[in-house]
């Protein structure tokens, strides 16, 4: 996830540290707890996704799931993911026989 105000285009992985804690911050706090945000002027005044697209951007796999290919391929690059020939960076995917990358 890039922001408008970015003057170079965040590499993967640091894309992906943002979206997990913009995620972590959907979810209620234990009870009894808050949750306090530190950040800058700059930060909270750029754009940031709506929670329901964070809400739909998880998928839960499971043991012995049967798992449509095509649906997983569109929702992995639905969510910022490439397809690669070998899975190497964060960001990237790769499918080798029955291993995904």
């Amino acid at each position: 996830m890039a922001y408008p105000d970015d003057r170079v285009s965040p590499n993967a992985e640091v894309m992906a540290r943002r979206v997990e804690a913009f995620t972590r911050l959907t979810e209620p706090a234990a009870e009894g707890k808050c949750r306090l945000v530190i950040t800058t002027v700059s930060a909270i005044l750029q754009r940031v996704p709506k929670v329901e697209s964070l809400r739909n951007a998880s998928l839960n796999l499971s043991v012995k799931l049967r798992l449509d290919r095509k649906a997983f391929d569109a929702f992995l690059a639905a969510n910022g993911y490439t397809r690669a020939e070998q899975g190497m960076e964060p960001g990237e995917f790769a499918w080798r026989g029955g291993v995904i990358d």
